[in-house]
């Protein structure tokens, strides 16, 4: 049986955190946009990508913000 990230690509993964990270260049300081981008890069680089659930997006980008952009 096939779980439903299965179909839920990488490419739209990436697609949902480039939106995600277009709002936040909005309304983050240019500072803190960076460090968020570096912290995203990290966490990428540490997971191995097989579908578009393991792109840092959303609520992980959130996360990410509320606990490591103090």
């Amino acid at each position: 049986m096939s779980h439903y990230m299965d179909y839920f690509t990488v490419e739209e993964g990436k697609q949902v955190q480039t939106d995600d990270l277009k709002f936040w260049k909005k309304n983050l300081k240019p500072t803190r946009y960076a460090k968020l981008v570096k912290e995203i890069e990290k966490v990428q680089k540490r997971i191995s990508i097989r579908n578009g659930g393991d792109i840092v997006r959303g609520t992980d980008i959130n996360n990410i913000i509320a606990n490591k952009l103090r």
